[in-house]
């Protein structure tokens, strides 16, 4: 496990992402941004921005309460954009509600001097993985 991610994700290892925590109280992911994730104004790309929002939801959906053996895949993602990010950017994430098959989550992310990036919920199902 790289960068003490709860499961492989080669992706995220790629971008220089750290899981901080993945736990039944949510998920913790931050990210250096650098040069080559910067869109053309220097900035965080927001691509860059919405994976961090997407793994950190997906993984505090599955580990809530308790490691699942099953996946959390994502059904329905809403974003909001509030400022620009650059260097070292926290995304933290929890589940608001939960049932049998679906977690709804929500997640920000902030800089070093705690202004909000963004901003994101999202609806996720769960889902045995297929071979």
């Amino acid at each position: 496990m790289q960068n003490n991610f709860p499961v492989d994700n080669p992706f995220l290892e790629y971008l220089g992402a750290k899981c901080l925590y993945a736990n039944n109280i949510g998920c913790c992911i931050e990210l250096d941004i650098q040069p080559n994730l910067t869109n053309s104004w220097g900035k965080a790309h927001g691509g860059a921005l919405m994976t961090l929002m997407d793994v950190s939801m997906s993984w505090a959906a599955r580990f809530y309460n308790q490691y699942h053996e099953t996946g959390a895949m994502t059904i329905n993602f809403n974003a909001s954009f509030l400022s620009s990010g650059t260097g070292l950017l926290i995304c933290n994430a929890k589940v608001i509600h939960k049932t049998l098959t679906l977690a709804f989550c929500e997640s920000n992310i902030i800089d070093t001097n705690n202004n909000l990036i963004a901003s994101s919920s999202a609806t996720f199902k769960y889902a045995k993985k297929l071979n």
